[in-house]
């Protein structure tokens, strides 16, 4: 299991560096904000054939400058990353993420889904992804976003998902 984490930790680096997702970013200029992590889920899933899923769940919070802390609008980023592993030869197979931004406003209760976005990285030929993601708004007061990820490898299908991520107006995040 050591192997799995180390080899992980390095997919997700160059997967954030490639990405240029906020854990490769310096947030440390007052003049441009701060993001903060709010909330980390992991979680790991046996599929067939020695494969594994690590599934981690990640909600980024960001705060205005200095000069718009006034602000009603606040913003918040869902990330989904899932490593695909196999046990058998010891080897991550692929990574896919998916990220929704949300912007919400406790004021006017009013919150949207702004954008989505989707990436992967393939390790091994046999393996592929296939990644859809799409804003999916509820009403003025849920913004929304749905994504199905498809994973197989050699030619066989091994999973088959569809995500909702939902962010209400007072910012309380969902996903399933």
């Amino acid at each position: 299991m050591k192997k799995f984490s180390r080899l992980y930790a390095y997919v997700f680096t160059v997967l954030c560096s490639c990405l240029n997702c906020a854990f490769a970013l310096d947030f440390n200029d007052p003049s441009m904000g701060n993001a903060s992590l709010v909330t980390e889920t992991t979680k790991s899933c046996k599929l067939s054939d020695g494969l594994e899923k690590k599934e981690m769940v990640y909600t980024i919070s960001y705060g205005y400058p200095e000069g718009l802390k006034d602000s009603s609008y606040k913003y918040v980023t869902v990330r989904m990353n899932f490593t695909y592993f196999s046990n058998v030869i010891n080897k991550v197979l692929a990574v896919a993420s998916l990220e929704s931004n949300f912007r919400y406003n406790s004021v006017t209760k009013q919150a949207e889904c702004l954008s989505t976005s989707r990436g992967n990285v393939l390790n091994d030929k046999d393996c592929v992804l296939s990644i859809f993601a799409r804003r999916a708004n509820h009403n003025t007061e849920v913004g929304g976003s749905v994504a199905e990820v498809k994973f197989t490898n050699k030619g066989k299908p091994y999973e088959k998902n569809v995500y909702r991520v939902s962010c209400d107006y007072m910012g309380n995040i969902t996903y399933t």
